[in-house]
C-alpha cells in the first residue's frame, strides 16, 4: 500500500477522505494509461513499442497519463451485506488552459460494474476540474441495472471571462449496494472509462446479462481503459 500511495498523487488524500467519511474500502484495483498526442493533435494511448524506447514519446509536455482507480468498501449490517463500487479516473500531465495539450472536446464515460448477488440502491457522481473556483463537473446517468451505472460528462469546460479551457482532473462515480446473501464469495468489482473525441456520439447499452456495450468496435474516434479488484468477503 505505502509503494502505491508513493505512486500515485492524490491516493492517499483519496483514501484519507474516505476514512473521514466512514466508509471502509478493503479492496484497490487500478490501470493507467500513459498519452501522447497523435498528428491529429488527439490525445492517444502510448503503445507498448514506444514504451520500449521512450525518445519516440518527444518532449515531456506532450504527455500525460491517465489513472482509472476501482475501490470496494463493505460492511454487514443484521441480515445485509451494503457495498459500494467506486470508479476514480484522473487526468494528470496536461496544461489545463491549453486545449491543445488537454484531453480532447467530447463526451466521455465511465462505469462501474459491481458482483451479480448485489442490487444497487443509490448512484453517485461527482469530480473537480484542473483549475479551481470555477465550480463541479456535470455527469449525466445514460444507463443503470442491477449491478452497472454508466454516466456521461464533458471533460472540457471554457472558463468564464477568459478565453480559456479546463479539463476535468478527477471524475468519481459510485454505486452503492446491497444483499442478503452472507456466503463469502470471490467476486470481481469492474471500472471502465471511454475517452472519445469530437466526432464520435456514443450510446452505450447494458445488456440483460450486465455486460456493458460502448459501440465503439474498433474505431480510432475512441479508446478504453479498464481496471478491476477481486474480493472474497
Amino acid at each position: 500500500m505505502k509503494s502505491l500511495i508513493e505512486k500515485h498523487d492524490g491516493l492517499e488524500d483519496d483514501l484519507i477522505n474516505n476514512i473521514k467519511e466512514n466508509h471502509n474500502i478493503i479492496s484497490i484495483g487500478y490501470s493507467e494509461a500513459l498519452l501522447k498526442l497523435n498528428d491529429k493533435n488527439e490525445i492517444v494511448p502510448v503503445t507498448k513499442q514506444e514504451l520500449l524506447s521512450k525518445s519516440s514519446l518527444g518532449e515531456p509536455q506532450k504527455y500525460g497519463k491517465l489513472t482509472l482507480y476501482t475501490f470496494v468498501d463493505s460492511a454487514v449490517s443484521g441480515n445485509q451485506r451494503f457495498t459500494v463500487g467506486y470508479s476514480d479516473a484522473k487526468w494528470s500531465g496536461f496544461d489545463g488552459f491549453n486545449v491543445e495539450t488537454a484531453p480532447y472536446v467530447g463526451e466521455d464515460f465511465i462505469s462501474i460494474t459491481i458482483p451479480s448477488r448485489y442490487t444497487i440502491l443509490n448512484n453517485y457522481f461527482w469530480g473537480s476540474y484542473a483549475t479551481s473556483g470555477i465550480g463541479n463537473p456535470t455527469g449525466r446517468l445514460t444507463e443503470v441495472s442491477q449491478n452497472s451505472l454508466i454516466y456521461a460528462f464533458d471533460e472540457l469546460t471554457k472558463l468564464p471571462g477568459i478565453n480559456a479551457t479546463t479539463y476535468t482532473n478527477s471524475i468519481r462515480i459510485a454505486a452503492r449496494a446491497s444483499t442478503n446473501n452472507l456466503t463469502p464469495t470471490t467476486e470481481i468489482y469492474s471500472s471502465q472509462y471511454i475517452h472519445t473525441y469530437s466526432k464520435l456520439n456514443l450510446s452505450p447499452s447494458i445488456s440483460s446479462g450486465g455486460s456493458i456495450d460502448w459501440g465503439i468496435g474498433s474505431s480510432d474516434e475512441a479508446w478504453k481503459l479498464s481496471s478491476y479488484c477481486t474480493t472474497n468477503f
